[in-house]
């Protein structure tokens, strides 16, 4: 696992005391959709704002109960574990709290058997501090897209959903090109930008090598 993922479970303590909230959104995401609605999104008490995971709960549910420790069998059973993809933090509640060695402490406890390292950890200590936001909406599976409520194409996606998450493979290197239509929205999004050049030789070397 990257490093980088786990300055997460920092953002805590390390923002200034300006910042009431912040909206924690992974690299592999494409914004469809304006965010503000999400962003203002009363806490109502809460540590996070996040997204069940739907794979945790489908098609990987078996393999998360036997990798995980026994405690984790409830999040994943009741459909209740986070990804940790899109995370709106209530920075203001839980500034100070001393949060940092709390996740240290809870690793140490379960024999850092974290197969999700930092999700799993925010997953255990938020648990009951979470008002969960709509997956297909705020942190949609973009391979999983196909099967999921009557299945989504190209034109679905540009209409209904506001954060689109390439989890797991990558459009740019092995991808899933089967899904085609799924990832021309990622090919299509990448004409915006600079890097269009460089993620199509990236895209053709990993094609030549596998």
């Amino acid at each position: 696992w990257n490093e980088l993922t786990m300055y997460r479970l920092l953002l805590w303590d390390i923002l200034p005391d300006r910042v009431d909230r912040v909206l924690h959104l992974d690299g592999d995401m494409i914004i469809n959709k304006d965010l503000m609605p999400l962003y203002e999104t009363d806490f109502e008490g809460k540590d996070l704002i996040a997204c069940p995971d739907i794979l945790a709960v489908t098609d990987r549910k078996t393999y998360c109960i036997e990798t995980h420790k026994e405690v984790f069998r409830e999040y994943f059973e009741t459909g209740t574990y986070i990804n940790a993809g899109m995370l709106l933090m209530n920075v203001k509640k839980n500034r100070g709290t001393g949060l940092l060695s709390i996740y240290e402490k809870a690793a140490e406890e379960l024999d850092y058997v974290l197969p999700f390292p930092d999700q799993d950890l925010l997953n255990h200590i938020h648990h009951n501090s979470i008002r969960y936001a709509d997956t297909l909406t705020y942190n949609f599976p973009a391979y999983d897209g196909t099967a999921l409520n009557g299945g989504y194409d190209y034109d679905r996606v540009k209409e209904e959903v506001a954060i689109f998450h390439y989890l797991d493979k990558k459009p740019w290197s092995e991808g899933d090109h089967e899904i085609y239509d799924l990832e021309r929205f990622f090919w299509d999004t990448a004409k915006d930008t600079v890097y269009e050049d460089r993620l199509q030789n990236e895209l053709t070397v990993a094609i030549l090598v596998l």
